[in-house]
Protein backbone atom coordinates (compact mmCIF):
# COMPACT_ATOMS: atom_id res chain seq x y z
CA UNK A 1 0.00 0.00 0.00
CA UNK A 2 1.16 3.36 -0.95
CA UNK A 3 -0.03 6.46 1.42
CA UNK A 4 -1.11 9.40 -1.02
CA UNK A 5 -2.35 11.42 1.32
CA UNK A 6 -2.65 10.85 4.97
CA UNK A 7 -4.25 12.60 8.56
CA UNK A 8 -1.39 14.31 8.61
CA UNK A 9 -2.56 15.99 5.08
CA UNK A 10 -5.89 16.58 5.60
CA UNK A 11 -6.31 17.79 8.83
CA UNK A 12 -7.40 14.58 10.01
CA UNK A 13 -10.32 14.45 7.67
CA UNK A 14 -9.26 11.13 5.58
CA UNK A 15 -6.78 9.21 3.53
CA UNK A 16 -6.11 7.97 0.24
CA UNK A 17 -3.83 4.70 -0.80
CA UNK A 18 -2.77 3.01 -3.53
CA UNK A 19 -3.00 -0.52 -3.05
CA UNK A 20 -1.87 -3.14 -5.63
CA UNK A 21 -2.37 -7.09 -5.11
CA UNK A 22 -0.11 -9.46 -7.44
CA UNK A 23 -2.31 -11.80 -9.14
CA UNK A 24 -4.19 -14.65 -7.24
CA UNK A 25 -3.03 -13.11 -3.59
CA UNK A 26 -5.81 -11.87 -1.21
CA UNK A 27 -6.14 -9.12 1.71
CA UNK A 28 -7.79 -11.82 3.89
CA UNK A 29 -10.79 -10.72 5.51
CA UNK A 30 -10.66 -7.87 7.91
CA UNK A 31 -12.61 -4.74 9.37
CA UNK A 32 -12.09 -1.40 10.23
CA UNK A 33 -14.20 -0.36 13.40
CA UNK A 34 -13.66 3.30 12.38
CA UNK A 35 -13.10 4.07 9.22
CA UNK A 36 -15.71 3.91 5.95
CA UNK A 37 -13.66 2.51 3.48
CA UNK A 38 -14.38 2.98 -0.53
CA UNK A 39 -12.49 1.44 -3.37
CA UNK A 40 -12.37 2.53 -6.62
CA UNK A 41 -10.62 0.10 -9.12
CA UNK A 42 -8.30 1.33 -11.46
CA UNK A 43 -6.97 -1.61 -12.86
CA UNK A 44 -6.28 -5.47 -13.50
CA UNK A 45 -9.59 -7.33 -11.53
CA UNK A 46 -10.59 -9.52 -8.90
CA UNK A 47 -13.49 -10.08 -6.09
CA UNK A 48 -14.16 -8.74 -2.76
CA UNK A 49 -16.48 -9.65 -0.11
CA UNK A 50 -18.71 -7.61 1.37
CA UNK A 51 -20.63 -8.75 4.36
CA UNK A 52 -21.30 -11.60 2.88
CA UNK A 53 -21.92 -10.57 -0.47
CA UNK A 54 -19.31 -11.32 -3.42
CA UNK A 55 -18.48 -8.25 -6.05
CA UNK A 56 -16.91 -8.29 -8.96
CA UNK A 57 -13.82 -5.74 -9.42
CA UNK A 58 -12.74 -4.49 -12.76
CA UNK A 59 -11.80 -1.23 -13.85
CA UNK A 60 -14.49 1.76 -12.53
CA UNK A 61 -15.93 -0.38 -10.27
CA UNK A 62 -16.72 1.67 -7.19
CA UNK A 63 -17.39 0.02 -3.62
CA UNK A 64 -18.35 0.98 0.17
CA UNK A 65 -17.26 -0.68 2.79
CA UNK A 66 -19.25 0.34 6.07
CA UNK A 67 -17.32 0.65 9.04
CA UNK A 68 -17.42 -2.15 11.01
CA UNK A 69 -18.33 -4.48 7.73
CA UNK A 70 -16.03 -8.05 7.27
CA UNK A 71 -14.25 -7.82 4.39
CA UNK A 72 -11.77 -9.03 2.20
CA UNK A 73 -10.52 -8.50 -1.28
CA UNK A 74 -8.63 -11.44 -3.65
CA UNK A 75 -7.00 -10.41 -6.82
CA UNK A 76 -7.97 -11.98 -10.72
CA UNK A 77 -5.16 -13.13 -12.87
CA UNK A 78 -3.69 -9.65 -14.42
CA UNK A 79 -3.43 -8.66 -10.62
CA UNK A 80 -5.71 -5.59 -9.10
CA UNK A 81 -4.91 -2.32 -8.41
CA UNK A 82 -7.36 0.03 -5.91
CA UNK A 83 -7.36 3.97 -5.34
CA UNK A 84 -8.55 3.47 -1.60
CA UNK A 85 -9.34 6.31 0.77
CA UNK A 86 -10.24 6.10 4.29
CA UNK A 87 -13.15 8.40 6.28
CA UNK A 88 -11.64 8.86 9.05
CA UNK A 89 -7.93 8.29 8.20
CA UNK A 90 -6.51 5.02 8.49
CA UNK A 91 -2.92 6.56 9.25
Amino acid sequence: MKHLLTAEDTEGEFSYHLVRRAAGRSIGRHIHAEQTETHEVIGGSGVCMNEGTEIPYSSGTVTILKKGTPHSVTAGEEGLYIFAKFMPPLC
